[in-house]
């Protein structure tokens, strides 16, 4: 399965090498999409924050999300496998919800979000300080596990390169990804550092 935006409110999906339109509104124009590749669920946020759902190329709806789009941040969103779990983020918040477009939870920043990512089984979310560049990882419902800052990772990590790294601590973060098992992947200045969870620290559990 691939997944193509040629316009703004144009998306295409083609299965097995046979490629077909989605169905949208002519004023929708969105600002990120994501697909499961498991089993086709297709998630759409457009301009006025409404999350757009398909089962592949059939539209399940549209919801809302309760988040504000904003001029200076460029919204993302991450789909599990599955599609169990999207988490979605405007830069001040983010929203954890299922593939029937119910809303599970929120969780407001107070800090300003760069990159974002999920585990495949949607049981970790990854996402990156953008001014203090401290990783930040969640489990499955948004509670904070573990953070550190990027900088002393790419410290303890093995170099597997022969050129030495130009990664700074001024340099901000780049993606990031993260699997079922807790290894983390991230990219500086140009290199990818990939580290895990035992190398980070622990937050402690609040009941």
């Amino acid at each position: 399965m691939r997944l193509y935006q040629t316009a703004p409110g144009e998306l295409y999906l083609e299965i097995d090498g046979k490629e077909a339109k989605l169905e949208t509104d002519d004023s929708t124009a969105f600002v990120a999409v994501g697909l499961d590749r498991a089993l086709g669920l297709l998630a759409a946020l457009d301009r006025s924050a409404k999350l757009h759902l398909y089962q592949q190329h059939i539209r399940l709806g549209i919801f809302d999300t309760g988040l504000t789009i904003q001029e200076e941040f460029r919204p993302t969103l991450a789909v599990s496998q599955g599609g169990a779990s999207l988490f979605l983020t405007d830069g001040q918040s983010i929203v954890l919800m299922d593939a029937t477009g119910r809303v599970r939870k929120r969780l407001d920043l107070h800090y300003r979000l760069g990159a974002i990512n999920c585990s495949s089984d949607g049981h970790r979310f990854v996402a990156s300080d953008f001014d203090a560049n401290v990783v930040r990882i969640y489990d499955g419902s948004l509670t904070p596990t573990h953070q550190r800052f990027a900088v002393d990772l790419l410290t303890e990590a093995k170099r597997a390169q022969l050129m030495a790294s130009s990664a700074t601590t001024s340099a901000a973060l780049g993606p990031l990804a993260i699997n079922n098992k807790g290894v983390l992947a991230f990219a500086v200045s140009g290199t990818v550092c990939v580290t895990s969870l035992s190398r980070m620290k622990a937050l402690p559990r609040t009941s």
